[in-house]
């Protein structure tokens, strides 16, 4: 998480952690971004018991999708997520996947 203030987000970032975290309820996964726009907070939700090295690349991927929102972009793995995943692989020794 060394190198994510380059991506300069306005808003505060908070991180949490949960035993079988479930994308919409139902679907196994790593790692959840989410928008509080009452309290104007980013909280990325990573699953316990990753490695710390999983839990950096987790988190760094959720804030790609972070940057997205205050953007104002759609939140994809498209064309904009995947440059910069590899522009924080290629520069800073992150292995951001663009699935999880």
């Amino acid at each position: 998480m060394d190198k994510l203030h380059l991506l300069r987000l306005r808003f505060p970032v908070v991180i949490t952690y949960k035993h079988n975290l479930k994308w919409k309820g139902k679907h196994a996964c790593s790692g959840l971004y989410e928008w509080d726009k009452h309290n104007r907070t980013h909280t990325i939700t990573v699953e316990m018991g990753r490695s710390s090295v999983d839990t950096r690349n987790i988190i760094a991927h959720e804030y790609i999708h972070a940057w997205q929102c205050e953007q104002g972009l759609k939140l994809s793995h498209g064309l904009v997520f995947k440059w910069w995943a590899e522009f924080f692989n290629n520069n800073y020794g992150y292995s951001i996947s663009r699935i999880q």
